[in-house]
């Protein structure tokens, strides 16, 4: 015991210790394994819903828009002048995207005066196709508006794609876009038989709007489409929404005048649906900016700068190797192909001695003729649009809706006499007007988003649509402020909803093919009729419901095809 008491203790074996911490070890790295195993997984999910967004985006506008259609709808019924609903869309628009290009700092003029005329004929073709639209709306059941607006809308984008995209659809594309207007012309003459001489006058001038729309907002989403690649989304939004208010603004003291004293459903209406519009507005314009057959961001979210900085520590580097080197930079943008270096002349021997500003004489010579050439490259030539080929599901979708179009215009024609048969002519009329004008405006901006911010955009379409619409209160009947509780609702929901839904549609435009968002956005529909029936209490013809199910069903065909396109392309990488 004595001998042993001097004596330290015995150390442990360190293999034991090793053992012990290598197995606390293994199940920190097991456990780490299993998160990063379930974070893989939910990224890989993320990623896949993430190719998917422009479809999403442009659907969810399209239901937002549809929504405050009803809540304008609405408001009607109360007595409000669909011109003071399209004033209150412009006004909540056009406060929430006039700000935001001067927050983001995104430019407010585009590159040439070429694209500032574009951005003018955007927001004031949008305006005058929303005005016939929301006119429509009052004459024919909201959701026949929708239903020949947006059958007509794919068809009309197509063929714009094809006079000024250049793009060759094949048969069953062809056959698409038949099947699509025997939909329209369906859906336009349904109720036509149950009016009598004075509704079915504005029956037909309620279709006749519609078709008006729907021709005006085709060409103005392919216009569109084609400002989003060299303008920002805020740019165009800015445009749009600051003449839409000047429009709106005039029309506010038309027969009868806006009045303030409203009751409380009409202000509900009013703030909701302009709420709607507003985001759905914002969504489609975001889906018009994402391309059709990848997840990659269109060059707009690109700095120029950084790319030029890179290219010159580039090029810098390669002639430091050897003198003997040369090289060549080329540009591309939207179909033009342009050198930046060399000029036209030939690239003569420089002298490599250091020049008076600290650089080589050929390091200088490569580093501001590219700088000049990219600048002479991105404000010069004509206005050349996409060339994007819509897939053949998007045009078999193309055929079904407009048979879908056909089917629900028709569906309440023989119901009606001569002049509630007017009245739904003329409120197909002023869908398919729509159409027309949100087609053009899809490819417009499609096109504007690839060089300009989707808020450069955005403020554009609220400030001239602000514009368009003040002037509007002033027509009979006047704008007047004595509204009831419902009547203030009702402009308030739906100027939110159509806010919110432009904002979404335009971000689908940065992500998705025109065509594409112009056939999601027909989900929009069901939603529609649903509202339609349950809350405007109107019930719908069996050629009415039998075209919804048309449009509906190739809006779901294409949008399967091509999600699953997209979820097949993510799950090979």
């Amino acid at each position: 015991m004595a001998d042993n008491a001097g004596k330290e203790a015995p150390k442990s074996d360190p293999s034991d210790e090793k053992e012990e911490g290598t197995e606390d070890t293994d199940d920190l790295a097991q456990q780490f394994d299993g998160v990063a195993e379930s974070l893989k997984g939910v990224t890989k999910n993320w990623s896949e819903l993430k190719a998917a967004e422009g479809i999403m985006a442009a659907m969810f506008s399209g239901v937002l828009i549809t929504v405050a259609s009803i809540y304008t709808r609405l408001a009607g019924d109360q007595g409000m002048p669909a011109i003071h609903a399209i004033f209150m869309n412009e006004l909540m628009a056009a406060i929430v995207y006039l700000p935001i290009p001067f927050l983001l700092g995104a430019p407010i003029t585009g590159n040439t005066w070429t694209t500032v005329i574009m951005l003018v004929i955007l927001g004031v073709g949008r305006m005058i196709a929303f005005i016939c639209f929301f006119v429509s709306v009052l004459y024919i059941p909201p959701a026949n508006s929708f239903v020949i607006r947006h059958g007509i809308i794919p068809l009309l984008t197509a063929s714009m794609e094809v006079v000024f995209l250049r793009v060759a659809p094949s048969v069953a594309e062809w056959v698409g876009i038949g099947l699509s207007i025997i939909g329209v012309i369906l859906t336009a003459s349904g109720r036509s038989w149950l009016k009598e001489d004075e509704e079915l006058y504005l029956n037909i001038l309620g279709n006749m709007l519609a078709v008006i729309s729907a021709f005006g907002l085709a060409g103005l989403i392919i216009m569109t489409r084609y400002l989003l690649k060299t303008l920002p989304i805020w740019t165009l939004l800015f445009y749009i929404k600051l003449i839409g208010i000047v429009i709106a603004l005039p029309l506010l003291f038309l027969d009868p005048p806006f009045t303030s004293e409203m009751n409380y459903d009409l202000s509900y209406y009013l703030v909701a649906q302009g709420f709607l519009y507003t985001v759905g507005i914002g969504i489609m314009f975001h889906s018009l900016t994402l391309e059709n057959a990848s997840t990659v961001a269109l060059p707009a979210k690109i700095v120029l700068s950084h790319c030029l900085d890179v290219i010159q520590v580039f090029v810098n580097s390669y002639l430091m190797l050897s003198h003997k080197n040369r090289v060549a930079v080329i540009a591309s943008h939207t179909s033009k192909t342009h050198f930046l270096y060399p000029k036209n002349m030939a690239d003569p021997r420089l002298d490599q001695r250091r020049g008076e500003d600290g650089r080589y004489e050929q390091f200088a010579t490569v580093d501001d003729t590219v700088v000049e050439e990219i600048k002479q490259f991105m404000t010069s030539g004509t206005v050349v649009f996409l060339r994007v080929a819509p897939s053949v599901a998007e045009w078999v979708g193309i055929g079904l809706s407009i048979i879908g179009v056909i089917l629900t215009a028709s569906g309440r024609s023989w119901l009606k006499e001569d002049e509630e048969l007017y009245l739904n002519i003329l409120g197909n009329m002023l869908a398919v007007i729509s159409a027309f004008g949100l087609a053009g405006l899809i490819i417009m901006t499609r096109y504007l988003l690839k060089t300009l911010p989707i808020w450069t955009l955005l403020f554009y379409i609220k400030l001239i649509g602000i514009v368009i619409a003040l002037p509007l209160l002033f027509l009979d009947p006047p704008f007047t402020s004595e509204m009831n509780y419902d009547l203030s609702y009702y402009l308030v929901a739906q100027g939110f909803l159509y806010t919110v839904g432009i904002g979404i549609m335009f971000h689908s435009l940065t992500l998705e093919n025109a065509s594409t968002v112009a056939l999601v956005k027909n989900i929009s529909i069901l939603v529609a009729f649903v509202l339609e029936r349950y809350v405007l209490h109107i019930i719908p013809t069996i050629m009415e419901l039998l075209g919804a199910i048309l449009v509906i069903g190739s809006t779901t065909v294409v949008a399967i095809v091509l999600w699953f396109k997209k979820w097949k392309e993510q799950r090979n990488r």
